[in-house]
């Protein structure tokens, strides 16, 4: 069967068992790749960035220790309002291992834990507060 855009629909079981594998998709579980993101990021969208943008970043932070790209994020940085992290993961683990968030940190407005609905909540508030 044909979804309204044209796509292949499938039974949800055999449609999650195809993305957890990245079958047929175009997702490259190869690892996390923030570098790579932010030139993408910049080549498709810098230009539409503007004092006024908000940027929401949402992972991580871990690199698997490819290049980081700061000077791409500094630009960002420049460009926009500001540069909002949540990263999932609790502060204790920030900067151990692959972790690149205490290089990014310095071009974002804020850095928050964010892995329950309670910190979600919390940053909403902060948002709405800083707005």
């Amino acid at each position: 069967a044909q979804g309204l855009g044209g796509e292949e629909r499938r039974p949800l079981a055999q449609a999650l068992a195809i993305l957890q594998k990245g079958d047929d998709v175009g997702i490259d579980y190869n690892g996390t790749d923030y570098g790579r993101a932010f030139k993408d990021f910049a080549e498709k969208f810098l230009g539409k960035v503007t004092n006024k943008t908000t940027v929401l970043i949402l992972g991580h932070a871990r690199n698997n220790y490819g290049d980081s790209e700061t000077d791409i994020l500094r630009s960002i940085k420049e460009k926009s309002k500001r540069i909002i992290w949540l990263n999932p993961e609790p502060p204790s683990l920030w900067g151990t291992g692959d972790s690149e968030i205490k290089k990014y940190s310095p071009y974002c407005f804020s850095v928050k834990e964010c892995s329950t609905l309670r910190h979600l909540q919390r940053v909403v508030d902060y948002l709405l507060k800083t707005d």
